[in-house]
């Protein structure tokens, strides 16, 4: 198991899986962009979306591209990538996003407490049946457990 305190060592660990190489990264709820600098940092090309004002305020003083949205409403584009990061804990909210991630995408869900709505639905994203529509999925999850890679 692999507990990782902060952005810098998320994103090490993201790095590690391979999952980010030559990618654009879009971290859909980004917040004030810790993760995105880290990854940044690491040479990958990083997008954003954030709901809140002051939080989208902060990732521009950093430098950081990020769209002020909600991106779980009906008509919000979500920044184009190749990896999307999803790490918000409302599973209605992230049902929304995955309808808008085109298929055949990586999605990487975060940080989620064993038990929780949140963490239930994404147990339930990881084991759908696979279909031409199902994601590519990487899981971190009961205190940022970086797990493999699941092809759907």
């Amino acid at each position: 198991m692999l507990y990782l305190k902060n952005s810098k060592e998320i994103g090490e660990a993201l790095e590690a899986t391979g999952v980010l190489k030559d990618k654009i990264l879009v971290d859909v709820g980004c917040g004030s962009g810790g993760l995105m600098q880290a990854v940044k940092d690491k040479g990958v090309t990083v997008k954003g979306i954030e709901l809140y004002e002051s939080a989208v305020a902060k990732c521009a003083e950093k430098g950081l591209d990020v769209t002020h949205a909600d991106a779980g409403q009906v008509g919000v584009s979500l920044p184009v990538g190749d990896v999307y990061l999803l790490d918000v804990n409302d599973p209605a909210w992230m049902s929304n996003v995955l309808l808008k991630i085109p298929a055949g995408t990586t999605v990487i869900f975060g940080q989620y407490r064993v038990g929780s709505e949140a963490a239930k639905f994404v147990e339930a994203q990881v084991k759908l049946r696979p279909t031409k529509t199902t994601r590519k999925i990487l899981v971190m999850s009961d205190g940022l457990e970086v797990l493999t890679i699941i092809e759907r």
